[in-house]
This record gives structure tokens, C-alpha cells and sequence, in this order.
């Protein structure tokens, strides 16, 4: 057992004799720093802020900003804090508008089905409170008890032709903000639902099991629930 112990520590001595000097800082600054960084640390790290569906001015988005903080102060930073900004979609921070901050706490998709003469909720499609992400960014606050209707890709009004969307849902293989002025502001849907895949790219694919990310303008009214 003491052969082995000395063989090990030989080893351990001539890697680090024969490694290269760590480049754009001394050596003790870098050990010095090595001794602190812990990517364990930095995965539980990421892992809780991924708990939080960081949107402007949300209460996920402020979750987030107090665990850094937290975490800042843990490590010695007292003088860690939060600086907040006004938003409203007036003011501008140098060439870039700020946006209106966005919040949610409840959306619910639910299919129904009739049960003695009258529509019963049968099986939930999505949550807001399970996956935040099923609702589109900048949808506003509603309520419909209306068909479903599939328009497609809903882009252009022969999408629409012979298809009374008025006062339903539209159902779309496009992103909300690309069908929103179409659907809502001209055929008075009363909300989207999407199914809109992953954007074409090198990997591009379809996937069943995605969720995409869903958003609807800023700037242009009106907003429809999506």
C-alpha cells in the first residue's frame, strides 16, 4: 500500500511540473480561482432558474433575480442588489423601446364534451401552473367556451374561406403573432391555439413532443388569448 501511495504522488508532481502555465493570469491567481469554481454549484444553479419562466417585469422573472442575489450574497457580496427600471412600452433605455411587462397566474386549455345536453370540461390540454410556456407571451386576459376551427396556416385570407371563425378558436400551424391580425382583428376570432413547430434550420424536424415558445406583438392591438 505505501508503494502505491508514493507511484501516485510521483505522478501527481510530474503532471504538474510538466503543465502549461495557465494563459493571461499568474498561476496562483488562477489556482486561487479553480479552488472556488465548482460546476456542480453552477448546474443547481442553472437548474433553479429554470424552474422560473423568466418573462419581463413576471413574478418568475423576479424569483430569478432574488436567487442570484442570494446567491451573490452567499458568496460574500453584501452589496449585492435589484435595480429596477419603469417599463411601460414609452420609455426608452438608449435606441431600444422598453416593453410593457407581462405577467400571468392562471390559463387553462381545456376540450369539453356533452353530457346530459351540456358541455362538460373532459380532458385538459394545457396549464399554465404545469408548463407556463403553453401560453403565448402577450396574450390577454379572456375566457371562451367556443369550436375549435383549424385554418391552417392561417397566413392568408383564402385560409379563411368558407370557415366562420367568428367568436371561436382558431387552430393554426403557425406562430399566434403571424395569424393574430387575420384571425382576430379581421374574422373576430375570440383566441389562437398553436401547434407551430420548431423554426427550419440545420436540425430541423418535426416533434410531437415540443412545446415551442409562443409570442404575440407588443405593440399591436388587440391581443387575443393564445
Amino acid at each position: 500500500m505505501l508503494r502505491t501511495v508514493i507511484l501516485s504522488g510521483l505522478l501527481v508532481v510530474a503532471t504538474a511540473a510538466g503543465a502549461e502555465p495557465p494563459p493571461l493570469l499568474k498561476t496562483s491567481d488562477a489556482e486561487a480561482i479553480a479552488s472556488q469554481v465548482s460546476g456542480g454549484a453552477a448546474k443547481r444553479t442553472v437548474e433553479a432558474l429554470s424552474l422560473n419562466h423568466r418573462m419581463r417585469g413576471s413574478q418568475g422573472y423576479r424569483r430569478a433575480a432574488e436567487l442570484i442575489r442570494s446567491r451573490l450574497e452567499n458568496y460574500g457580496l453584501a452589496e449585492a442588489s435589484i435595480m429596477a427600471l419603469p417599463a411601460d412600452g414609452k420609455i426608452f433605455y438608449g435606441t431600444q423601446r422598453s416593453r410593457p411587462a407581462w405577467n400571468a397566474t392562471f390559463a387553462e386549455l381545456w376540450e369539453q364534451k356533452q353530457d346530459g345536453g351540456r358541455w362538460i370540461d373532459a380532458e385538459r390540454i394545457a396549464s399554465w401552473k404545469d408548463q407556463p410556456i403553453t401560453l403565448a407571451q402577450d396574450s390577454v386576459s379572456g375566457t371562451a367556451h367556443a369550436p375549435l376551427v383549424d385554418v391552417g396556416v392561417g397566413t392568408a385570407d383564402s385560409d379563411y374561406a368558407g370557415k366562420d371563425v367568428r367568436g371561436k378558436l382558431v387552430l393554426t400551424s403557425s406562430q399566434p403573432e403571424a395569424v393574430a391580425k387575420l384571425a382576430v382583428t379581421k374574422y373576430g376570432a375570440a383566441g389562437i391555439v398553436s401547434w407551430a413547430q420548431n423554426q427550419k434550420s440545420a436540425w430541423w424536424g418535426e416533434d410531437e413532443s415540443l412545446i415551442r415558445w409562443g409570442h404575440l406583438d407588443t405593440w399591436k392591438d388587440p391581443h387575443s388569448p393564445s
